[in-house]
Formats: structure tokens, C-alpha cells, sequence
């Protein structure tokens, strides 16, 4: 399941970055209230407003993601009695279209660009013979 919504405890954080909007951890684990573990590595993403509650020992409710190509995290949380923080983002979405974009104009424009170093190719080879003729004696 891409997005899932449980209660449960933070049982371990690894190291952590600091951004604007998120805090990226090498990984966590989250206990589930059925007892079961969600251990997510790798770059994971916690809303930033949440970085200075989200340590071992929280207990509440989380709404996490998982997309394709390794991007995970929590969208939400609710600790017990505190306020909600939730931030519906995902680290680096914001580079995926204009990426496929830039990838696309290079695939459809690859075969321009080597018409274009040909033609310069064959008119800087021109105009070299040229200018050897005129130096002749023109």
C-alpha cells in the first residue's frame, strides 16, 4: 500500500538532516499497535515541524507513503494528547517534470544537434578551402 494510516510507537531513529520542510533520517522504526514493525531506510522523510517530537518512545498515529523509486516517510502524525503535523510533500517532487521535460527535448532535439555540428562541421571545412583558393591568388 502506497499511504497507511496506524497507531503505533517510534522504536528507533538513525541520524538526521535538517531542511526547510523536512528532516531526512537514515532510517526509523515505527511499532505498529498490532505489534508489528515498519522499518524504513534509506533517506526518509519526517515534516519538519515534527523533528523535535519525533524520537523513540512517541506514541500516536502516523500516516505514511511509499513511492515508487525509494521515496518514503510520514505525511502526518498525532501524538497522544499533542497537535497534529502534517505536511503532504514528498523530498525532490518538485524536480520530476521538469526533469522528464529537459530528458524529452534532449531525445527529440538529439537528431537537430547532429544536423547542426554537421553543417558547422561542413561550413567551417568551406570556408577553410575558400580562404586556402583566395590565398592561391584569387
Amino acid at each position: 500500500m502506497s499511504v497507511e494510516k496506524f497507531t503505533g510507537e517510534v522504536v528507533a531513529v538513525g541520524d538526521s538532516r535538517g531542511f526547510n520542510d523536512f528532516q531526512i533520517y537514515e532510517s526509523y522504526v515505527l511499532k505498529r499497535q498490532d505489534g508489528s514493525t515498519l522499518k524504513l531506510e534509506n533517506s526518509v522523510s519526517v515534516p519538519a515541524e515534527a523533528a523535535s517530537v519525533f524520537k523513540p518512545g512517541l506514541r500516536g498515529e502516523f500516516l505514511t507513503y511509499s513511492v515508487t523509486l525509494g521515496r518514503r516517510g510520514i505525511f502526518a502524525l498525532k501524538p497522544k494528547g499533542g497537535t497534529t503535523v502534517s505536511y503532504f510533500k514528498i523530498p525532490g517532487e518538485g524536480m520530476y517534470l521538469p526533469m522528464a521535460i529537459v530528458c524529452l527535448i534532449t531525445i527529440v532535439l538529439s537528431p537537430l544537434a547532429i544536423f547542426l555540428y554537421l553543417q558547422h562541421a561542413n561550413t567551417q571545412k568551406t570556408k577553410k578551402e575558400g580562404e586556402a583558393l583566395y590565398g592561391a591568388g584569387f
